[in-house]
């Protein structure tokens, strides 16, 4: 296996769910379009300097260690649960 970036994982995603599996199960349909949404780990986001990209779709979550400042910027770009 190999590491797939995130723009070519969401688009195989969108295809298969909006156009390649409704043909097979017609009740999908009735639920079109459907959206995908890409979760990372925190420290996956800011690896990647993911916090630079504004993307529509991606829920970072939280992982032990964040600091303020890494959640308050990465929440400026993508939804990022409080932690509980």
């Amino acid at each position: 296996g190999c590491f797939v970036d995130y723009p070519n994982v969401v688009k195989f995603h969108r295809k298969y769910f909006n156009e390649i599996l409704p043909q097979q199960i017609e009740e999908l349909k009735a639920f079109l379009p459907i959206r995908v949404i890409y979760v990372c780990g925190s420290d996956h986001a800011l690896r990647c300097s993911m916090f630079s990209l504004k993307r529509d779709g991606v829920v970072v979550v939280p992982r032990p260690g964040i600091t303020i400042a890494n959640r308050v910027e990465l929440a400026k770009h993508y939804e990022v649960p409080e932690e509980e």
